[in-house]
């Protein structure tokens, strides 16, 4: 069995309560663990991909039938749906680089 360090909480993967998840490393280069905000993504990806939500005619948008309008406003959509993720990763690399310098 693994020996936890002094203040460590199993229950929040052995490292100090309180203290910020740390980027993993594998074969050299960091890799960030999970984290809800990613969940983001994966939004305008589900919804393009399943086709049969949007392959219709009415209701037209300027003439514009529903199948095109719909894809474009997926592209104004998922560049809103990377600010969350952007704000995450650099909120998330500054606390990693705080933590290594003090």
């Amino acid at each position: 069995m693994t020996k936890m360090p002094t203040g460590a909480d199993p229950s929040v993967g052995g490292r100090a309560v309180g203290a910020p998840a740390r980027a993993i490393k594998i074969r050299g280069c960091a890799v960030r663990k999970f984290h809800p905000v990613y969940l983001f993504l994966v939004l305008p990806f589900a919804c393009l991909l399943w086709v049969p939500l949007y392959n219709r005619i009415e209701p037209t948008l300027f003439g514009i039938p529903f199948f095109y309008w719909y894809q474009m406003l997926w592209t104004i959509l998922g560049a809103v749906c990377i600010v969350p993720v952007s704000g995450g990763l650099r909120s998330s690399s500054a606390e990693l680089m705080a933590s290594k310098g003090a």
